[in-house]
């Protein structure tokens, strides 16, 4: 699961992209789910963000999936006619998340990886250049 936070937007769109790039490609992974529930913006560039994962996951036969995000983000997807196209789903058991190896952009934008745990326990990061 790919879960950014913050904004999704010019600065960090690129980087995600990366992050999904080599998730379906290198890792050859069979279904991405991209956690938009920490968004709390995003632009156009974010949007193409999103539709290029959705291409990329389906040009590499991989499943995709979308946990909805703010009211701002989803209002975007509303206006855009894309809230019946995507895979949209519900967040797992009691909200958890479901997935060990999320990308977490932080609210300037940078991107890092780290495993999720249980709530009282604090996050590990693994960041890389």
């Amino acid at each position: 699961m790919l879960a950014p936070s913050g904004q999704l937007d010019l600065i960090s769109a690129a980087e995600v992209e990366a992050v999904l790039r080599r998730v379906c490609i290198e890792e050859d992974v069979r279904a991405v789910t991209l956690d938009l529930s920490a968004v709390t913006f995003m632009d156009s560039t974010g949007l193409h963000a999103v539709l290029s994962a959705r291409e990329l996951c389906r040009a590499q036969g991989c499943e995709f999936a979308l946990i909805p995000g703010s009211a701002q983000v989803q209002r975007l997807f509303e206006l855009c006619g894309l809230l019946d196209s995507l895979p949209f789903r519900a967040r797992g058991p009691a909200g958890r998340k479901e997935a060990a190896r999320p990308a977490a952009a932080d609210a300037r934008g940078r991107l890092a990886e780290r495993r999720l745990l249980p709530r009282d326990v604090a996050p590990t990061s693994d960041r890389r250049s």
